[in-house]
């Protein structure tokens, strides 16, 4: 197992799309009660805050699970920050600066940390990066699908589109394929008989694969739905 640059880009390219997808769904979530439409509103915050809060339950019991491993107990603040929806964000922070230490600085001076002194950097590096595309795998199909879903939906029924429309649309797009992509990559690292996708070539065809594969199937979804909705009138 070896953490590499390309890992650690992705992980950098991952954060960027989660905070971009936040916020496009928040700004998005304003301008409909702005607008008085209330029903697409609240199922746009609905779809967000379901998913966030089943990661940060997941995210926080999978770290006293590794905690708990390593003979440490887990620190009062980790819960707060869970609470406060800050789970995946403190993840980040640790896969980022672990990946940082591995890549960059080849880090290996000796440590007081059970966890450190027991596995390879690299491959803790890894095993954080592959905790961390999980999480996001779940928030994607969580929040993301639903949201793609809803507003293909409401952009063929309205017959026109904001611009804070077009930036979900295509910010949900972006996280289902890359948060696929991204997961398939760090799970093939993180089990050793796998064979690893290496290279550019492979990775960009397996994320226009789902890309495409995804969308068909939601474009499909929304059109059966749109066909029904018409046909009650």
């Amino acid at each position: 197992m070896k953490y590499t640059k390309c890992n650690f880009a992705m992980s950098v390219f991952g954060i960027i799309i989660y905070v971009t997808d936040l916020v496009a769904d928040i700004l998005l979530s304003v301008r409909y009660f702005r607008d008085g439409q209330y029903v697409f509103g609240v199922l746009t915050l609905s779809f967000m805050l379901c998913a966030t809060l089943t990661v940060q339950c997941f995210s926080y019991s999978w770290l006293k699970d590794d905690l708990k491993k390593a003979g440490q107990e887990i620190e009062h603040y980790f819960f707060l920050l869970h609470c406060l929806q800050g789970g995946v964000f403190t993840r980040y922070w640790f896969a980022l600066r672990k990946g940082y230490h591995v890549v960059f600085k080849h880090s290996n001076r000796t440590s007081n940390n059970f966890m450190e002194e027991q596995t390879d950097p690299h491959r803790e590096a890894i095993y954080i990066a592959t905790d961390l595309s999980m999480l996001r795998l779940f928030e994607t199909y969580l929040e993301g699908c639903p949201q793609l879903i809803l507003q293909l939906y409401v952009f063929l029924e309205c017959g026109q589109a904001n611009l804070s429309q077009y930036a979900v649309i295509m910010v949900s797009c972006c996280a289902i394929s890359w948060s696929t992509v991204d997961y398939q990559i760090a799970l093939r690292k993180s089990l050793p008989d796998k064979n690893l996708l290496n290279g550019l070539c492979p990775r960009l065809t397996y994320l226009f694969y789902k890309l495409f594969t995804l969308l068909s199937w939601m474009l499909s979804v929304v059109l059966l739905l749109f066909v029904d909705s018409a046909s009650d009138f």
